[in-house]
């Protein structure tokens, strides 16, 4: 493959990885421990799957909620 520069709102990386759950988070730390360069893209707003989104931290919840947890 031809080696260019990248165009505005591009990137450029080794490794692409769709999905920032458990697994694509994995992913990455074992491709940054091999010293490649990643990109990693998640729809949602957090990491983590749906381990994250069902385990909110107690500063995530609204403050009338916090004296209840």
């Amino acid at each position: 493959l031809e080696k260019r520069e990248p165009k505005l709102g591009e990137r450029q990386a080794d490794i692409a990885i769709v999905g920032g759950g458990l697994g694509g988070c994995a992913a990455a730390l074992a491709a940054l421990g091999l010293g490649k360069q990643v990109v990693m893209t998640e729809e949602t707003d957090w990491l983590g799957g749906q381990l994250t989104a069902h385990c909110p931290l107690q500063f995530d919840l609204p403050a009338a909620s916090r004296s209840k947890v």
